[in-house]
């Protein structure tokens, strides 16, 4: 019962973190022009946290009597990494404490269909979930001219701001228009600078995403979501 129970628990955190990274890689990621650059940075910075929970796991459920030292030095290093964070030890530190002690006394039964659920269900939520974004991220079209360009689209017409000084070359976030990603790619909202009208309002031409409602303080410049 304690074996199957750590199994259980290491594959849902492991098939959360792969569809976390697997979605996050293509809506943030995947910007280089170099398709293994792209991929190391995929393995490397989103997929990671599913790869480091089925390493562990696996190791545990290989040899019990590592689980103790595996998962508590896997705590120690959370808890330095968010010290005087009470959710981390909350949320992190204890359930991995916890997952160790399940390894070290519980034995699955039969064995083989742990390994499957360990290796096999995180690793087919990364290319299910991964799919459909991956597909939308390597058809998206750049033609390679990042000059001044006329938008025009949802009521706004906008100067497309070449490159140059003040270019966005790191990902930055927007108070209420979404996220403006580097070069301007991104799904499902593509946007530049909003367009701030008269009466305050904020518009930004979009893509296959509902228009951002907003208004802009004359005293502070910042934008708030509109009633």
């Amino acid at each position: 019962m304690a074996g199957w129970a750590a199994v259980s628990i290491s594959t849902l955190v492991a098939c959360f973190w792969a569809f976390w990274g697997s979605n996050e890689n293509f809506h943030e990621g995947w910007f280089s022009p170099s398709v293994w650059q792209n991929i190391g940075l995929m393995f490397a910075q989103y997929l990671s946290p599913m790869l480091i929970v089925m390493l562990i796991s696996i190791l545990a459920l290989a040899w019990p009597r590592l689980a103790l030292p595996l998962f508590g030095a896997s705590a120690v290093a959370v808890a330095w990494f968010f010290r005087g964070s009470h959710a981390a030890i909350t949320l992190i530190v204890i359930p991995m404490l916890t997952l160790g002690m399940l390894y070290h006394f519980g034995r699955p039964e039969p064995r083989r269909w742990a390994w499957r659920c360990l290796i096999g269900l995180p690793l087919i939520t990364m290319v299910v979930c991964g799919a459909y974004p991956g597909w939308l991220a390597t058809h998206r079209l750049d033609d390679g001219n990042y000059g001044m360009r006329l938008i025009a689209g949802n009521g706004v017409t906008l100067i497309w701001a070449p490159e140059g000084p003040g270019w966005l070359h790191t990902q930055v976030g927007a108070d209420v228009t979404g996220e403006v990603h580097d070069r301007g790619f991104d799904h499902p909202c593509q946007l530049r600078q909003p367009e701030r009208g008269p009466s305050g309002s904020v518009r930004t031409p979009l893509f296959d995403c509902p228009n951002p409602k907003a208004e802009v303080s004359p005293k502070t410049g910042r934008s708030t979501p509109a009633p």
